[in-house]
């Protein structure tokens, strides 16, 4: 956000405004000073807006407000949207993990499609299901239609499954 470079005392100061650098980090920055011949000079951090507090312009004051609540509608909209990703994700590894198991069951299992939805009526509503479609090209069962129908409903844990063979 800023800096000042002080040739004279050979400091540089540099003021950060987004996440926390780790110490771990500053001791690296450090270390890369003598790259650039500046290993006799001081760098000094200064992170967050905690420094604009110190001073009494009410424009920079206004301004801290204003971006501290910039950051933290960001951060809200970042979690929120890493939790919508990590559910989507999971999600996607669930359907891997049950193709799987379903193919370890019936080998001539050839694909499938498994998906939450809703199944929508007039006189219902809306009711949440689970639809599963699998292309077995085998004949299958009445006995291991239920058997694969009930070892799903376990699975997802979902009552409702909506079942179909093609």
């Amino acid at each position: 956000m800023n800096k000042k470079i002080d040739p004279k005392s050979k400091k540089i100061t540099l003021v950060f405004g987004g996440k926390e650098i780790m110490p771990e980090e500053i001791e690296l920055l450090k270390s890369q000073l003598k790259k650039y011949n500046l290993q006799t000079a001081s760098v000094e951090i200064k992170q967050g807006f905690a420094y604009l507090s110190n001073n009494n312009n009410k424009v920079e004051n206004e301004q801290l407000s204003q971006l501290t609540m910039a950051l933290e509608v960001k951060e809200k909209q970042e979690k929120q949207l890493q939790l919508k990703l990590d559910s989507i994700n999971t999600g996607q590894k669930l359907n891997k993990q049950i193709y799987t198991e379903l193919k370890a069951q019936y080998p001539a299992l050839k694909s499938a499609i498994l998906q939450q939805s809703y199944v929508l009526s007039e006189s219902a509503g809306s009711k949440q299901t689970f639809l599963v479609l699998l292309s077995i090209p085998a004949r299958v069962s009445l006995q291991q239609k239920a058997k694969i129908e009930n070892w799903l409903k376990v699975r997802l844990n979902q009552q409702n499954i909506n079942l179909i063979f093609q």
